[in-house]
Order: structure tokens, then sequence, then C-alpha cells
């Protein structure tokens, strides 16, 4: 510390640190003040604004369940049509491919429920602790 030979003050004998130094005075006083003017001041933000109904959040908690359910619905028809149809063609190497290496590349459709179910645990899981706000 740059004032620490400057500064006679013993706190063991009730002496606030560096008390005799005038910058760390002067810095003591101006975070006085500032914090006299924070207790005073209104808030800077409207508090009921930035919260959320208990059934609001549960209806988005809902939404997104359903969101989910139509996606995995939608891809699992495609999946079911696709294997119909690659089951009529001779030498399916694809997924003879996929098997072989024990490697699968996820498509698009894939990444995004995985992403849409990472988002519904989330909001489920935080439906299950109680608030301590409310």
């Amino acid at each position: 510390f740059r004032f620490a030979e400057d500064s006679s003050a013993d706190p063991s004998y009730g002496e606030k640190s560096f008390h005799d130094v005038p910058v760390i005075r002067e810095l003591r006083r101006l975070h006085r003040d500032a914090n006299q003017r924070q207790k005073l001041s209104p808030r800077s933000s409207d508090e009921g604004l930035k919260w959320i109904d208990w059934e609001e959040y549960l209806s988005v908690v809902e939404s997104v369940k359903n969101e989910l359910e139509s996606r995995i619905k939608i891809f699992t028809e495609k999946e079911a049509n696709r294997l119909i149809a690659d089951n009529g063609k001779k030498g399916n190497t694809k997924q003879k491919a996929v098997i072989k290496d024990k490697k699968y590349k996820f498509s698009s459709t894939e990444r995004q429920i995985a992403t849409i179910y990472q988002y519904y645990l989330i909001l489920a899981f935080f439906s299950c602790i109680p608030d301590c706000q409310r």
C-alpha cells in the first residue's frame, strides 16, 4: 500500500487504520456520502415488473413441454417414414456404416429437440423448488 509508511495510526488502540492519511479520510467521506444518498434515493427500476406470476411461469413450463412433445412426435413420424422407405431399398449402406463405426451425427432437428428438452428440464426443475422471494 502506497501510504503505509505515512500513517502512524495504531488499530490495536481503537483507531481506524490509516485515519491520519488525508487521501484515505477523503475516500471514506465520499463512500459514506454515497451510502447515505443510496439509502434515500428511489429504486431505479420497478421491482413489480421484474417478476411474473406463478401461474404464468407454470404456463410457460407447460408451453415448452407441449412444444417439445410436438417436435418429438414430428421427428419420430419422419424417422418411421424414412425407415419404411429405406427398408425397400437394397444395400442400405448408411445404416450399416452407422452401426459399424458406432458413430452417429445428430441432425439439426435432433439438436433442436435436445435444446428444447434442456429448456424444459431446467424450467420444470425450478418449478419444484420453492421461491424464497414470495
